[in-house]
């Protein structure tokens, strides 16, 4: 009777342990868009997702994780995942402007791969403005209006 009873139990168990592992689980997925490789991850249906480490991609700052590959929609964590998802990382930019001893310029940040204007032109007495370098030895002109491609 023991026996029986406790292999009635050891069923019993083993029933109710592929019962909750047989949920549903979602894939979500990463799209760096350059950025250094994040795993996707397999959460179960309306459990929340744990974000990675975020990626790092050289000259750019991460700015966060978007639904939508325009990263218009932020993504947000705190909602239980019902589905699977593709999450876009969003890349933005910071130009900083040394205008050796001229007026003040404020910096530029925009999102990667998108247009920007040019600041006014610093003054300096006695000094003719010539234009913006990315180098200390005035080689590499400031390129056209179009700022670090996504990839």
């Amino acid at each position: 009777m023991k026996k029986k009873f406790l292999s009635l139990l050891a069923v019993a168990f083993a029933g109710l342990f592929l019962l909750a592992s047989c949920g549903k689980t979602y894939l979500v997925s990463f799209e760096e868009e350059g950025g250094s490789e994040v795993a996707d991850v397999e959460v179960k249906e309306g459990e929340l997702v744990t974000l990675p480490a975020n990626p790092t991609k050289e000259g750019l700052t991460f700015d966060g994780w978007y639904t939508d590959p325009n990263c218009t929609k932020a993504f947000d964590a705190t909602q239980p995942v019902v589905e699977e998802i593709t999450l876009y990382a969003k890349w933005s930019v910071k130009l900083t402007f040394d205008s050796k001893g001229g007026s003040a310029v404020e910096a530029i940040v925009a999102k990667a791969s998108s247009v920007y204007e040019l600041p006014a032109n610093p003054t300096r007495d006695g000094y003719a403005f010539v234009g913006w370098y990315t180098d200390e030895a005035y080689t590499k002109a400031l390129p056209a209006l179009v700022f670090p491609a996504k990839n």
